[in-house]
């Protein structure tokens, strides 16, 4: 029986044993076996049957060009007909696996600048309804850093201690989702929303009954810790505060009229930005505006406005983390 073959030159194994010739063919066969048609046919095949299968190239009887073949044996081969080479089938492969990533990409951006405008736009009610009943902003702590250090200046002692511990509470909000991100990770935004929907619940349970702002807004700036971080974990962004998107704004629609910048259009990654940014923006003012007609109501000073923030807030959370496992509405 016949074991190996050279283009038309047989060797069977007596021949084999009767010849160092033979027993030379021998080696020399079996060293360039795997470069012959013949060898790889079969292989080659079962590639692109599989090919065909994935919907990488259309059905044809003749196998791809196989790897590892030198240019000048393939410009020899038979198989150099073929409409599809290797190499397009790796490309086409690669480009395939970018579409999907860019597909994918989509929904998860729309997601998060869902969520970051949601967020901006309680923050815009929250900032308005503060300063209209509290006097103090608990979402951010540049004016009560401001206001502490004007209180030291003039020696007023216990609004110091006031200021001081509005920004402690909001380092302890830090504080605590950090540690529950850590510690509990999937459960960490269901133990976020109970958090925030508490501390906002009970801010107003104990104005309602004792009419001082002290406790409350402690309460609050602790909420709002936990939120901002969440904000920026979950969106990626700044939900309450609208400075630095307005700059990132002026700066996109700039470059696009600017000779020195090319006047060169967004990229895809540009668009994503410039989104996310006018989102917030718009959330936030909206969110404001929402809280102006209260105002006009008369409703931001009655007792449950920021019990129904924080449990907005807290939805919203169980809602996040709802679509992490599969089940969002939006």
């Amino acid at each position: 029986f016949h074991i190996l073959h050279i283009d038309n030159v047989h060797f069977s194994i007596p021949e084999i044993m009767k010849s160092n010739k033979s027993v030379y063919y021998f080696f020399l066969s079996f060293c360039l076996s795997p470069l012959t048609p013949d060898a790889f046919s079969l292989q080659s095949q079962f590639h692109r049957a599989t090919y065909v299968q994935q919907g990488i190239v259309s059905t044809s009887p003749t196998p791809p060009v196989p790897c590892g073949l030198r240019t000048s044996w393939v410009s020899k081969s038979p198989y150099t007909a073929n409409d599809v080479s290797i190499t397009n089938i790796f490309q086409q492969q690669r480009t395939q696996k970018s579409n999907i990533g860019m597909v994918k990409a989509i929904p998860e951006t729309n997601k998060k600048n869902t969520f970051a405008t949601m967020m901006a736009f309680l923050t815009g009610i929250a900032n308005m309804s503060l300063n209209m009943k509290y006097k103090t902003f608990a979402t951010m702590m540049t004016g009560n850093t401001m206001w502490m250090a004007l209180a030291a200046a003039e020696a007023r002692y216990a609004d110091i201690g006031y200021y001081a511990s509005v920004i402690l509470s909001y380092l302890t909000g830090l504080t605590v989702f950090r540690k529950t991100d850590l510690t509990l990770r999937e459960r960490s935004m269901e133990v976020c929303a109970f958090s925030v929907s508490a501390l906002f619940v009970g801010s107003d349970v104990i104005h309602h009954f004792t009419n001082t702002k002290w406790i409350p807004v402690m309460m609050l700036a602790a909420g709002f810790g936990i939120i901002n971080s969440v904000g920026m974990e979950v969106a990626g962004t700044l939900t309450f505060v609208i400075t630095g998107h307005m700059t990132k704004l002026t700066n996109q629609a700039f470059d696009r009229v600017s000779k020195t910048k090319g006047r060169k259009k967004l990229t895809a990654t540009e668009k994503a930005a410039v989104v996310q940014n006018f989102s917030v923006v718009a959330g936030f003012f909206f969110g404001a505006v929402f809280a102006g007609f209260l105002k006009c109501k008369d409703q931001i000073r009655r007792t449950g406005l920021f019990s129904i923030l924080g449990l907005s807030y807290g939805f919203l959370f169980l809602w996040q983390e709802r679509e992490s496992m599969g089940g969002a509405w939006w």
